[in-house]
């Protein structure tokens, strides 16, 4: 029985570090979407939609969040010139420089490159960041890394 215990204590610790590197992630990714709304002169509800984007209620139908995206990925070349290959380098790198680990690293890289794969058929480059990060957000849901969502409306 303690033995059990033990091991449901270590694997509760393991996942909440996953969804620390995820939020970690995300407010990277966030600072990204502000350097971008300069950039592009896009409206503030893409920001609301970024602070609810681990809400499982939350649609992610926003063009414009797609737009953002796209210029995240452009900053930090996740995608060839094209936008059809995964730079897979530069991925990883990103992952490990918010300070993810070699296994978590390779996961996420693989839900990355899983992701824009599925989305080959969308000619609209908005459209196909918005659903790589669609199932993105789904695969991280399901590796139980979601960072706890933070109350928007207190700033809590």
């Amino acid at each position: 029985m303690k033995r059990l215990m033990f091991c449901s204590l270590i694997l509760m610790s393991v996942a909440e570090n996953e969804r620390l590197m995820m939020q970690t992630i995300s407010n990277y990714i966030g600072g990204m979407v502000l350097k971008c709304q300069k950039k592009m002169e896009f409206k503030n509800d893409v920001i609301q939609d970024l602070l609810e984007f681990w809400n499982k209620d939350n649609d992610l139908r926003s063009e414009d969040l797609g737009c953002a995206l796209v210029c995240v990925f452009e900053e930090n070349d996740f995608l060839d010139s094209e936008f059809k290959e995964v730079q897979r380098d530069n991925v990883e790198g990103f992952f490990r420089a918010s300070g993810a680990g070699d296994k978590m690293s390779q996961t996420l890289l693989q839900l990355f490159e899983r992701c824009k794969t599925s989305t080959t058929n969308i000619d609209n480059l908005c459209d196909s960041a918005l659903q790589v990060a669609k199932c993105f957000r789904r695969g991280i849901f399901e590796q139980q890394w979601a960072p706890a969502r933070q109350d928007t409306t207190t700033g809590a």
